[in-house]
């Protein structure tokens, strides 16, 4: 719930329990789950549009052969278009570079 109130609190206290060395295993992995979660975005970079799957699928082949950080997924839009997007959630600034 934190998170949604204050994101930068919330990631920050995630991140400060993950490293307590006096925390149990299972609760730092919690924390380093969460600290993933939050850092994660809510913008959806499109870098591909296509009307048949195939050429999504290929278009996204393609960007996977690049080695880039991000993931390409594909997902069927509004129109019945097939989207290609960034690994799906990035934060603004990932988007935008």
């Amino acid at each position: 719930m934190l998170a949604a109130v204050d994101s930068r609190l919330a990631s920050s206290l995630a991140g400060t329990i993950a490293k307590d060395t006096k925390e149990t295993e299972p609760v730092r992995t919690a924390a380093r789950g969460i600290t993933q979660k939050i850092t994660k975005g809510t913008t959806f970079p499109v870098v591909g549009s296509f009307i048949e799957l195939s050429k999504a699928i290929t278009f996204a082949r393609k960007l996977e052969n690049l080695g880039r950080v991000y993931k390409p997924e594909i997902f069927l839009t509004e129109n019945n278009d097939y989207g290609v997007t960034l690994d799906g959630c990035l934060t603004l600034e990932e988007a935008v570079k």
